[in-house]
């Protein structure tokens, strides 16, 4: 299963949502989501943008119930914990694992967010942390070179060398015209792709910057061409178990 999301779409619609685990005194904050692969549609495979325009807001530590990675894309002079966010910052986090708080900075933040399934919200800490259904487990953080760094030789690079479950992410870069084949996704539980730049095609597919596409382990490895301004990409790569736990679900 492939599924492609374009940002023409998706960005030409966002929902409000009022939010106060980003304000410190407790005030409603706004917070902008748009929905690229929707859990609802998509039997739990989730994929969106959010935006927290404020400045300084502040989003609580806390964890989620579901594995996920998070793609921090823009906010000059945000933090995710002690670390400056400047983009492109790619985290992921095992379910269960508390990480922030999330300073906005003068612009606020945006990120992206990629699960396998349908998730509960956030669980705030330290009061939440009766409700963890397991022990914390690892909070994995990189840097996705900017466009302007020379495209890897055949197009990939490992910016987080897989781990013995699967584990990976992946950076995609090509000039204009050049292909690329992604990583195999039977070595993990699945893949999202986030164009930051520039734009791919695969077949009949054109997906400018901001786009996503997800591949599933039983999927052959992605092709992309690179468009007319060549690519950027990072691709996530989740533990095989995180699939596991998705089928078990289903069933």
């Amino acid at each position: 299963m492939k599924l492609f999301a374009s940002s023409t779409v998706a960005m030409a619609r966002h929902i409000d949502l009022s939010d106060k685990s980003t304000q410190k005194d407790g005030r409603n904050a706004i917070v902008r989501r748009n929905w690229f692969i929707n859990p609802d549609e998509h039997n739990g495979l989730a994929a969106y943008r959010i935006e927290i325009p404020e400045a300084g807001s502040v989003a609580a530590p806390h964890f989620h119930m579901q594995d996920q990675f998070q793609v921090f894309v823009e906010g000059p002079g945000a933090k995710l914990g002690a670390d400056a966010l400047e983009p492109i910052v790619v985290q992921y986090a095992d379910a269960c694992s508390p990480y922030g708080p999330i300073i906005g900075g003068p612009q606020g933040v945006a990120f992206f967010v990629f699960r396998l399934m349908k998730d509960q919200g956030a669980f705030v800490m330290p009061e939440s942390r009766a409700k963890m259904t397991k022990k914390p487990g690892r909070i994995v953080q990189t840097h996705l070179p900017d466009a302007s760094q020379p495209a890897p030789a055949g197009g990939v690079q490992a910016l987080e060398a897989a781990h013995a479950d699967g584990l990976a992410i992946f950076r995609l870069a090509a000039t204009p015209g050049e292909r690329v084949t992604a990583p195999a996704p039977s070595a993990g539980g699945g893949q999202y792709v986030l164009v930051t730049s520039g734009s791919v095609r695969n077949g009949a597919d054109t997906l400018p910057a901001r786009s996503c596409a997800f591949v599933s382990p039983d999927d052959a490895a992605l092709e992309l061409v690179a468009g007319a301004d060549g690519f950027n990409a990072v691709m996530v790569q989740f533990p095989r178990q995180s699939w596991q736990t998705r089928l078990a679900s289903l069933q």
